[in-house]
């Protein structure tokens, strides 16, 4: 997951360039960005300005991603409501657990390789870190 700020970045926007396209002050931006003293309603009218959205997740659910290539699929992403992922990479054949963006520990990914170990790994994992 990236944060708004690096969305902006990887646009080539600055936050003054940000708030001549939208109207919104360089503050409210800031605000925004270090999601310091601003609503839901108001982050979530900045990220529409990104082309972005917010999904609200629950304590046990989790979303999935699936990044392609040229080659096809190439990961499987889990991404789980407090920042931990699960990243299965097809093409390397690794699995492994993130945190932010930066990794924890490896998974077995034979183990995964059979959908109903992954299910209950998935599920498994989501529920753990929402009794945590």
């Amino acid at each position: 997951m990236k944060t708004l700020k690096e969305i902006r970045t990887k646009n080539n926007l600055s936050i003054a360039e940000m708030s001549r396209r939208t109207g919104y002050s360089r503050m409210f931006i800031k605000r925004c960005e270090e999601t310091k003293h601003v609503s839901f309603n108001k982050l979530n009218m900045y990220a529409e300005k990104l082309n972005c959205r917010f999904d609200v997740l629950e304590e046990n659910e989790y979303k999935v991603r699936f990044e392609h290539s040229e080659n096809g699929l190439e990961r499987i992403i889990f991404e789980f409501n407090d920042s931990y992922s699960l990243i299965i990479n097809l093409f390397n054949k690794v699995a492994y657990i993130e945190k932010d963006g930066l990794f924890i520990e490896k998974v077995n990914f034979q183990y995964l390789n059979n959908l109903e170990n992954l299910y209950s790994f998935v599920k498994g994992f989501a529920i753990n870190k929402a009794k945590k």
